[in-house]
């Protein structure tokens, strides 16, 4: 797939620390995935698909065999 980019692209990268555009389009998409992962939770938690911490922690211990605190 092509993109196009700015002109100044390869220094914007070069002086964010990355050794090449690839390499900072990459940390870009990966940290966009992230916001996106952090935002469905926010969601979930703003439409009451929540589950109490104490319920959560209980059920995941007995499903794999840990002991309780």
């Amino acid at each position: 797939m092509q993109i196009q980019v700015p002109d100044d692209t390869k220094q914007l990268s070069i002086a964010a620390g990355f050794a090449n555009v690839d390499q900072f389009v990459n940390s870009l998409l990966r940290k966009e995935r992230e916001r996106l992962a952090i935002q469905a939770g926010i969601d979930a938690m703003d439409a009451g698909q929540v589950t109490d911490f104490a319920v959560f922690d209980r059920e995941f211990r007995e499903k794999n065999g840990l002991k309780s605190r």
